[in-house]
């Protein structure tokens, strides 16, 4: 793995408990999550001077999460590199 792959995954996982706040705001306008785990696929993609420049998430949670999520992903970057470049991480997310 890189060291741009490296430090994204880094960054994925010491947002887990700001993205799991985002998740437990996403249940209370989306009740039909609770009850079960969410495999959640984030993606990122940064430019060539490792800046943020979009975020997603798989499957969608809703524009509460969406919202959430995109003030966390914001702080994110990555050692700069030639050419813009997409990563993805996995986290499971449970309701609290």
């Amino acid at each position: 793995m890189t060291d741009a792959a490296n430090a994204f995954v880094a960054q994925v996982g010491s947002s887990r408990q700001a993205i799991q706040r985002c998740y437990e705001r996403a249940l209370r306008a989306k009740p039909d999550l609770a009850g079960h785990p969410t495999e959640l696929a984030v993606f990122a993609t940064f430019d060539d001077g490792g800046a943020n420049t979009s975020t997603s998430t798989s499957p969608t949670l809703g524009d509460a999460f969406d919202a959430c999520f995109a003030q966390v992903a914001a702080k994110w970057s990555v050692p700069a590199k030639s050419g813009a470049t997409t990563f993805k991480a996995k986290l499971t997310l449970t309701p609290q």
